[in-house]
């Protein structure tokens, strides 16, 4: 993905522009899974419908294996399709709530036409119930008579019917219980290593992220400010933002007192650094916008004072 942009207006006759992403930058080998991580309208889930065209970006490119995704429009090549995937935070949404499991595993390679057979595919279809650990009395059970940990199973059994090559997970298990989060992750981490799929592993909790994860990548207001190797990161984080960010899910209190701090310290907005007006260590410098550049093996920092 390089320099994706994504701009909104509002108003009738005094009309704002509203930048939700800023030139956006990163790569994802096969195999590897690269953590998302950043609060709330930072800008993640953007990231992930614009770079699938399910959101028309306003500027960029998404590349896959040097190749350009997007048509003029905005929209998913068709010969791309199946090969990119997304597993959304709600997963019952992605389910039709009149079709049975069985006639939802079924659907995904009917449409993209599969070269199979319907016995191959009803085949096919039991095989990929028993890859996330379901059994075979699931088939004839409509979505809402399932727990959200086995939706959540069903839906990535869909996806898995496709053979994607790369996969993007929004916040995948946020309204699951923790154990059965636990339990879905591990399946995923075993699929993802299976079949050689890149991940793209979007998520607010760092912790979650850390364990999953190859790289990380910090977003703040539609910019990365910093991407590194995951231990890395979660271990000496350099950016501002993300020392704040891990620091908060490293002590409650330490997080508490940090935000206070923050927070009267504040000194007005600026044209530069997005973090400018809450970085103890702004200077004259950070007026202007930082480049994403490399301070160390694969350490990326958006930063004037690296």
């Amino acid at each position: 993905m390089e320099e994706l942009s994504k701009e909104y207006t509002a108003g009738v006759f005094n009309r704002k522009r509203f930048k939700v992403l800023d030139g956006v930058s990163f790569s994802v080998k096969p195999g590897e899974t690269l953590g998302l991580v950043g609060e709330s309208g930072s800008g993640k889930s953007t990231v992930a419908r614009t770079m699938l065209g399910l959101i028309p970006p306003s500027s960029g490119r998404v590349l896959y294996q040097d190749q350009e995704v997007l048509s003029p429009k905005g929209r998913m090549k068709k010969e791309f399709c199946g090969k990119m995937q997304i597993i959304f935070q709600h997963p019952e949404s992605a389910l039709n709530p009149r079709m049975k499991i069985c006639e939802s595993l079924l659907e995904p390679m009917i449409i993209q036409k599969k070269d199979l057979t319907r016995k191959e595919m009803k085949s096919r279809r039991w095989e990929l119930l028993q890859q996330v650990g379901l059994s075979e009395e699931h088939l004839n059970r409509y979505p809402h008579e399932l727990s959200g940990g086995q939706i959540q199973r069903v839906v990535l059994a869909r996806i898995l019917s496709l053979s994607p090559q790369f996969l993007v997970a929004d916040e995948p298990t946020s309204m699951l219980d923790v154990s059965v989060q636990a339990q879905v992750l591990r399946m995923l981490k075993q699929i993802q290593a299976e079949n050689g799929i890149g991940l793209l592993f979007i998520s607010h909790d760092i912790e979650v992220v850390n364990w999953m994860s190859d790289r990380i990548a910090v977003m703040y207001k539609g910019q990365i400010v910093e991407s590194a190797p995951a231990e890395e990161l979660c271990q000496n984080p350099f950016h501002p933002y993300s020392r704040l960010l891990v620091e908060s899910f490293s002590s409650l209190k330490q997080y508490s007192a940090k935000r206070d701090w923050v927070e009267n310290n504040y000194t007005g907005e600026a044209g530069g650094c997005h973090y400018y007006s809450h970085c103890p260590q702004a200077g004259p410098d950070c007026r202007q916008r930082p480049v994403l550049k490399e301070t160390g093996a694969e350490h990326y920092i958006a930063c004037w004072l690296t």
